[in-house]
């Protein structure tokens, strides 16, 4: 019984990470969407450079990139960041009219721009993810802790029923 409920808690803290994640992903799309900064883009089948919304950027899951990862000292800080030297994305191509990969020529400006937003959501994300897991982990344990006491009890009368025994049949 206690292995099914841990089965069952191990599900559920698993289940919420991935509703965790998937939040994440939603609201950081949201907020790209909302923030209107502009991706200038190079259509890689015929070359037009047109600019669209960051939210068409964040509309498809293709994507190429070549980046380097940086380190640098931001007050007392060593922060990493990715320099992307190539960043290709799929999005509309009002010329070939279809999607297609198009390289994003200010994608180290939209990073810069969008960084703090996205650590704020993630840091968020990841607080309400622990506070959800604490709580899931200490619903779940109300149950064990019972079996543990009946499980005890168990043990105790075991004891006696066989301290019974033997002085029954010792004749202490």
């Amino acid at each position: 019984m206690e292995l099914l409920i841990l089965i069952i808690m191990a599900l559920a803290l698993i289940g919420w990470l991935l509703y965790s994640a998937v939040q994440f992903k939603k609201n950081g799309t949201k907020m790209v969407a909302e923030s209107g900064v502009k991706g200038q883009v190079r259509c890689e089948t015929c070359g037009t450079i047109y600019e669209v919304d960051a939210s068409e950027l964040s509309k498809y899951w293709g994507e190429k990139s070549k980046k380097v990862t940086k380190t640098k000292r931001t007050g007392p800080v060593l922060v990493r960041e990715p320099e992307y030297k190539y960043y290709a994305k799929k999005v509309y191509c009002p010329h070939c009219k279809r999607t297609i990969y198009a390289e994003v020529l200010n994608i180290n400006e939209i990073t810069g721009k969008l960084q703090k937003s996205l650590f704020r959501i993630g840091i968020r994300t990841f607080i309400q993810m622990a506070i959800g897991g604490f709580l899931i982990m200490m619903i779940m344990s109300i149950p064990i802790y019972f079996l543990h006491l009946q499980n005890q009890k168990k043990v105790e009368e075991l004891k006696r029923q066989q301290y019974e025994e033997i002085k029954d049949r010792y004749g202490f």
